[in-house]
């Protein structure tokens, strides 16, 4: 409890700190507003998340940042809510693993909070275990209704959720076969079906984003991954990525181990159970008759019990390991360490399902290790929770005040212009690098077509020169590095494919940035950066610089 009482104190001090929206919360609040369902899944995610902020906003609840905010902090308490629900179902109050691998885990708390699908995916594939657990206990058509719609509800939220999801259904699976109940396990297979044929209608999306000229797709590199990975689990200290590991080889042993015993054990009872049957049923009672066919005394009437649970979280877990890991391979995407939040939930849940038998024996041992991980997560986290998610909303401010009608504003990389068009209102024109029509989105396509242009920033280039040429400033927003001085400028890239980054666009934003910083360099009279108003610490993710070059040389 004092775990839990400390992460909802975390939760608060984001939300009160947390500042401006980055670029995919803005992203998401741009996609909400789109009148259609059509356009609505358009995102790289499925359309539940942009409903329920589309919701919020019908409220009246939408009209501010800090207002949306609230909606990405109630997500993030509820996964909190999640594990304890979870636990309550699956007899392992309190959840001990989950809370000290989750509930002060810096990624957790930032991502897990901010307005985008990953809090409510993990929550929701969190409740999708529980509802799972308790079809098991109790296999009846309304608890199979519940784990369709949150299954469904899961991937509506995030694709790779439906990997998870078809984990959560193995895992059922294994239970049913071994109390061979082929009834329960076909309703399994129905939830399942119907989460995979809420997928269909983005069909046209999974074609369009496995194409080579997919700018976002880089190809797996497993070294990059398991960074990410680090990142995201590595905390509060490094060596807890072993401790993760740990557990997980702890946790699918204890599902071997409860297979073997327990296929013993289920003999025997059976055994017991058909004497117990012979000496006390009377054939001619319909009550006893129906209670043998499908009641609590049936094979698989009073469903699941507590030893086959090893094994649920067990196979569940080595299933979304193994399917996420292919996921991403098959994906080919570049990771972030938010990506993983929905397998680490499920994962840190699946861990006090599968070691709860032990207890009993180690219940001091689990509290012990929960207790000493959020004494040294809980400096850290408070520091993560105390800093500004962007810094984009207090430059923009700064420049609206200071760029005048006869300046130029160049916001680079290209996506940070999607938060940069939420907070600028000065009277300066500005462009991204390349020019893009549209600044309300992740326009990959857009720049996929950009990368097939020779000169595709040579646009910008020539109304910088024309600005400081005609005696007014050239202001350069986003995340550069200043350009060394005499430095000669780079020349374009090829036309894509590259070899070694096929299609990433990576290279050519980085090449991108050199030229339009050897162009200030060279041509400015004067070109420095610009002291930004205080902000606090901010997020590295988006903590934009600001540099003004002036006069012509």
């Amino acid at each position: 409890m004092a775990i839990t009482l400390a992460a909802l104190w975390m939760h608060l001090a984001f939300l009160t700190h947390a500042g401006g929206l980055w670029r995919d919360e803005v992203n998401l609040v741009n996609l909400s507003a789109l009148p259609s369902l059509a356009g609505l899944s358009e995102d790289s995610f499925p359309i539940l998340m942009p409903l329920l902020v589309r919701g919020w906003c019908e409220l009246g609840l939408g009209a501010t940042d800090l207002e949306l905010r609230v909606l990405g902090v109630l997500i993030g308490i509820g996964l909190l809510g999640a594990f304890w629900a979870a636990a309550w179902v699956m007899g392992r109050l309190p959840p001990l693993l989950a809370m000290g691998f989750m509930a002060l885990n810096a990624t957790t708390l930032v991502y897990g909070d901010s307005l985008r699908a990953y809090g409510l995916g993990s929550l929701l594939i969190v409740l999708a275990m529980a509802g799972m657990w308790a079809f098991l206990v109790k296999p009846t058509l309304g608890r199979a209704t519940w784990v369709t719609a949150l299954m469904v509800a899961s991937v509506q939220t995030l694709f790779h959720n439906a990997v998870l999801v078809a984990a959560l259904c193995l895992g059922g699976w294994v239970v049913c076969a071994r109390r061979r109940a082929w009834r329960p396990a076909a309703l399994i297979l129905g939830a399942g079906l119907a989460a995979a044929a809420s997928l269909l209608p983005y069909l046209g999306n999974f074609v369009s984003a496995l194409e080579p000229s997919a700018g976002w797709r880089t190809g797996f590199r497993p070294w990059f991954t398991w960074l990410d990975l680090q990142k995201a689990i590595g905390f509060p200290s490094e060596r807890y990525v072993w401790a993760w590991v740990l557990f997980a080889l702890a946790a699918l042993a204890s599902g071997v181990a409860h297979w073997f015993l327990g296929r013993r054990s289920t003999g025997v009872a059976a055994l017991h159970d058909r004497t117990d049957q012979s000496d006390r049923s009377d054939p001619a009672d319909p009550t006893d008759a129906r209670q043998t066919r499908g009641g609590a005394t049936s094979r698989f009437g009073a469903g699941a019990v507590a030893e086959d649970l090893p094994c649920f979280a067990a196979v569940t877990l080595g299933a979304a390991l193994v399917g996420f890991g292919g996921f991403l391979w098959r994906a080919g995407l570049t990771t972030q360490p938010w990506y993983f939040l929905p397998a680490l939930a499920l994962t840190a849940a699946c861990f006090d399902a599968a070691l709860g038998p032990l207890g009993q024996y180690f219940r001091a041992a689990w509290l012990g290790f929960s207790l000493v991980t959020a004494a040294l997560a809980l400096p850290l986290t408070r520091l993560n929770a105390l800093s500004r998610m962007t810094n984009v909303d207090v430059v923009a401010h700064q420049l609206t005040a200071r760029a005048g009608l006869e300046d130029f504003v160049v916001v680079s990389p290209w996506f940070c212009g999607i938060s940069f068009a939420r907070y600028y209102h000065g009277p300066a024109p500005w462009s991204t690098v390349p020019p893009l029509a549209d600044h309300r989105f992740h326009r990959f396509d857009v720049v996929a077509a950009q990368l097939g242009k020779k000169e595709a920033i040579e646009p910008v280039l020539e109304r910088m020169r024309a600005t400081l040429q005609a005696g007014h400033y050239v202001w350069w927003v986003g995340q550069f590095d200043m350009p060394a001085p005499g430095r000669v400028p780079p020349g374009n890239l090829p036309l894509p494919p590259l070899e070694g980054s096929g299609w990433s666009q990576t290279p050519y934003t980085i090449n991108w940035d050199d030229q339009v910083g050897s162009c200030l360099e060279s041509h400015g009279g004067e070109f420095g950066l610009i002291k930004i108003e205080e902000s606090g610490d901010v997020n590295p993710t988006e903590e934009l610089r600001l540099a003004r070059a002036g006069g012509w040389k």
